[in-house]
């Protein structure tokens, strides 16, 4: 049986052939990375877009309760500033009730927290490089080192009101939170529904417990001290902040 070899005709490929095959394999693997590219693009978008929105709902609560602090420290103040013309009008023995009352106020503690969870992601993730706006970087860093400025003198402020008003508490009033008493129950209205609490119409005559231990010169000193410190803070840091956050709210709302 005769066996035919099929033949096959090989035409070397000219030069013009090989550089429309490189430029085509060129064209596939550039417009693959541009691809790549454009969807990283879109992806690093949409999570800065995410990132935005978190960090403004930090915001908006850190504005909520840096104006709650303020009315704290504003009725404090008030408070403390009671117990300086009692001082003065040296008459304090015949109003216990009323020194009882603003002790209550002034001894509040409200320990204030930064919502800055959002940021301290951002820095730990590198999510700031999804941010393109080197004005809104700059501002959130000042802010974020403000508010952290302003946790540190939250917590020494407690520390004070350990040194000075503990033994005031459980020597001199009721113990262990005089708001648990219905005379002075209102003041918590201070911080759980940001009213103001007035004097209440009290249900007994209260009484400075270990009287002959209690020197009211050094309590209002105390107070002065404690009291000037909250002062301070209201005026140089948290006003300041809330300014703060005001302009990066609005910075934010500008971007979207």
């Amino acid at each position: 049986m005769e066996v035919h070899h099929s033949h096959h005709s090989h035409t070397k490929k000219n030069l013009k052939e090989y550089i429309t095959e490189f430029l085509m394999l060129f064209l596939a693997v550039s417009l693959g990375f541009l691809a790549e590219n454009i969807r990283e693009h879109q992806i690093e978008i949409n999570r800065g877009k995410i990132y935005l929105a978190e960090l403004k709902a930090d915001l908006i609560n850190d504005s909520i309760s840096l104006q709650n602090k303020v009315f704290l420290v504003q009725n404090q103040k008030e408070a403390a500033d009671s117990i300086y013309a009692l001082y003065r009008n040296g008459d304090w023995e015949k109003h216990i009730n009323e020194i009882y009352f603003y002790y209550a106020i002034i001894s509040l503690r409200n320990s204030w927290e930064p919502n800055d969870a959002t940021w301290e992601q951002a820095i730990n993730s590198g999510t700031l490089r999804y941010l393109n706006n080197e004005e809104l970087v700059k501002k959130l860093k000042a802010y974020y080192f403000h508010i952290k400025t302003m946790k540190n003198r939250e917590e020494r402020i407690l520390t004070m009101m350990d040194n000075y008003f503990e033994k005031y508490r459980q020597i001199h009033f009721v113990s262990p939170s005089i708001t648990a008493n219905k005379d002075f129950a209102s003041v918590m209205d201070i911080v759980n529904k940001s009213v103001k609490p007035k004097m209440p119409v009290f249900t007994t005559q209260h009484k400075i417990l270990n009287r002959d231990q209690f020197d009211f010169d050094t309590y209002v000193n105390a107070v002065a001290r404690l009291q000037g410190t909250r002062n301070l803070d209201l005026n140089s840091l948290i006003y300041s902040g809330i300014e703060m956050n005001k302009e990066l709210i609005d910075l934010l709302q500008a971007t979207e």
